[in-house]
């Protein structure tokens, strides 16, 4: 178990059974686009992974998934620009959901 900090709701989620970051997000009422569906096909759901410090411990970017990194190279996303619905939540991720105007 652990939690995942969603910005700029400034929200802490902890983590029980969900299989992807959308998942969470949904589960607690985070508006995150996802018109797919949690496929990966779309990519409304591109969030920003950054990390707590956490005493002891380096984290490491989970890696990426056949079908994210096929988007992420599709729109030439920078290593840190992830699919909700494609990556697993994590102790300590921070999750910033972008603001479209």
């Amino acid at each position: 178990m652990g939690c995942v900090y969603f910005l700029p709701s400034e929200i802490e989620c902890t983590i029980k059974n969900e299989q992807s970051v959308l998942e969470l997000a949904l589960k607690h009422k985070i508006d995150l686009d996802h018109s797919c569906g949690g496929s990966g096909s779309c990519g409304t759901c591109r969030v920003f992974l950054s990390w707590r410090k956490i005493a002891g411990a380096q984290p490491v970017d989970p890696p990426r998934g056949d079908v994210e990194a096929a988007m992420a190279e599709d729109r030439s996303f920078e290593p840190h620009e992830r699919l909700a619905c494609q990556i697993e939540p994590v102790d300590g991720m921070i999750i910033t959901v972008p603001e479209y105007i």
